[in-house]
């Protein structure tokens, strides 16, 4: 599998969360380096697991974790203050994509 080495600070907490997508599974290990790979790893503290177009609206910013978790579209499982330190990686990477777009 392929890995992406994020260029922008991404280590909220050292957490590392598998990512259940509608058409892809990711795992993003922000442990140590803050890589990115396609694929599920055992390891990891919390898996999260949401459509594509949710995932698209936490990026951009049209919701938050706690809305998308409170309404069922987001689904979590394993440590949730580990999953509560995403909502700051959501937020740093709607900087990285504002960033590029202005």
């Amino acid at each position: 599998s392929s890995g992406i080495n994020a260029e922008w600070p991404l280590r909220p907490g050292g957490v590392a969360c598998n990512l259940k997508l509608s058409e892809s599974n990711w795992t993003l290990d922000l442990r140590d380096d803050g890589v990115i790979t396609e694929g599920l790893k055992g390891d990891a503290d919390v898996t999260l697991e949401m459509t594509d177009e949710t995932f698209k609206s936490l990026i951009d910013g049209s919701t938050t974790t706690a809305a998308a978790y409170m309404s069922g579209q987001l689904k979590l499982e394993g440590n949730v203050m580990q999953a509560m330190k995403l909502s700051s990686l959501f937020k740093e990477f709607q900087g990285a994509i504002s960033k590029t777009t202005e």
